[in-house]
């Protein structure tokens, strides 16, 4: 059921939420915003966790991975956050992952 609320005309400005995605591609690209939503992933259905981030106004998903995720499990929603991707490396069992360092400011 749609609620219709009586407003006097250009009081509110409202801004259509379209987020982009946000995709590292070269070693040191980043991300900075304010951490504004947490979605844990689904492992019966292999979705990974989103976060999404408010980059100047414009809000930005971010797909989890094993790595951000436990990174950013220590981070408080509305935390102004730097996410840097750097680079590759292979596990034991020769698997290739992609490193991330994430940053907090204080």
């Amino acid at each position: 059921m749609q609620r219709k609320i009586e407003e006097p005309e250009g009081e509110k400005k409202f801004k259509e939420i379209n987020p982009s995605t946000w995709k590292a591609e070269n070693v040191d690209d980043s991300i900075t915003g304010f951490l504004v939503s947490k979605e844990p992933g689904d492992a019966a259905s292999s979705m990974s966790a989103k976060y999404h981030l408010d980059c100047d106004g414009d809000i930005v998903l971010v797909w989890g991975c094993k790595i951000l995720d436990d990174k950013l499990k220590l981070v408080e929603l509305g935390s102004l956050v730097r996410i840097t991707y750097k680079g590759t490396d292979t596990n034991a069992r020769k698997q290739e992952y992609k490193l991330y360092m994430v940053e907090v400011a204080e």
